[in-house]
């Protein structure tokens, strides 16, 4: 099933009517056009579609309603010039769609896309880090770590003075196989572990005779966490500080995200968007 959301500041999400694949509904959806945005973020978080392929527990998105994906949509924040060629190479046989997100062209200049690949059956939440590894390491790069969010939107092709029509590139193929990925994920697991979160022993340089400047403390606090009680206060922390370094709002908004990730009990993902948005529009309201 496809689920439809409308901007970014709600959790709302609408069952999109269909009686094909979700894969063959995204295929045929018509693009919205914005040919004038003067404020990305706004557009975003009032205009702009978003959609989620899978089983929905009632119409609120959060982690726990979410019940399972049909499709594995990922984001290249800073793919290479010659992403579509890449994916081509890398997933031959495999049936792909890829289009530029809304905010290609607009923020910094690497180029933005979303990729879209069809499965051969649903998939639930513990699987779904491990899918986005396998697919990562197939291409050899790195998806934007929103992607990992589990119940995180991603937002539908658009056409604007930076996307055109002919940039959206659906790659025929078969669906690929979860269980291969899945299995491809456990042995990337095991010829590269991950590292653990202390540096080596051996190292000599006693820092906490140093006078730390913010920034460093915002870092280890970043990476040290909270206790759970405090969780919603030690984010909001971190997003309102980074603001006030002038950071992109995208740039913060992954921030905390890795910085969600580094607690014992992470949030869950529309708690994060709540923290972020509320800091947002009160930045916002500063100027």
């Amino acid at each position: 099933m496809i689920y439809i959301q409308t901007g970014t500041n709600n959790n709302v999400l609408t069952l999109a009517p269909h009686s094909e694949s979700a894969f063959e509904w995204l295929l045929a959806y018509h693009p919205a056009v914005y040919t004038k945005m003067e404020d990305i973020n706004q557009v975003k978080q009032r205009d702009a579609e978003f959609f989620i392929a899978g089983t929905l527990e009632g119409t609120k998105r959060n982690d726990e309603a979410l019940k399972s994906r049909s499709l594995l949509v990922l984001d290249y924040d800073t793919a290479p010039d010659d992403f579509i060629r890449l994916i081509e190479t890398k997933l031959p046989n495999s049936e792909w769609l890829a289009y530029p997100s809304i905010s290609n062209g607009v923020k910094g200049t690497a180029p933005r896309w979303r990729l879209v690949i069809n499965l051969d059956r649903d998939y639930i939440k513990d699987e779904h880090t491990a899918l986005i590894e396998a697919v990562n390491g197939r291409l050899g790069i790195v998806t934007d770590a929103s992607a990992e969010q589990w119940s995180q939107v991603m937002g539908l092709p658009t056409i604007t003075a930076h996307n055109k029509l002919t940039d959206i590139i659906h790659h025929t193929g078969m669906p690929m196989k979860v269980d291969a990925l899945l299995a491809y994920a456990d042995q990337l697991t095991k010829e590269h572990p991950a590292p653990t979160k202390k540096p080596p022993s051996g190292y000599t340089l006693n820092f906490s005779k140093r006078r730390k400047k913010w920034m460093g403390k915002l870092l280890d606090s970043i990476v040290e966490g909270t206790s759970e009680g405090s969780r919603n206060v030690h984010l909001t922390k971190i997003a309102g500080s980074l603001f006030f370094s002038d950071a992109e709002p995208e740039t913060v908004y992954n921030v905390l995200l890795f910085a969600n990730d580094m607690l014992s009990e992470p949030l869950e993902s529309d708690e994060v968007n709540k923290i972020f948005q509320s800091v947002l529009k009160r930045e916002v309201a500063k100027y």
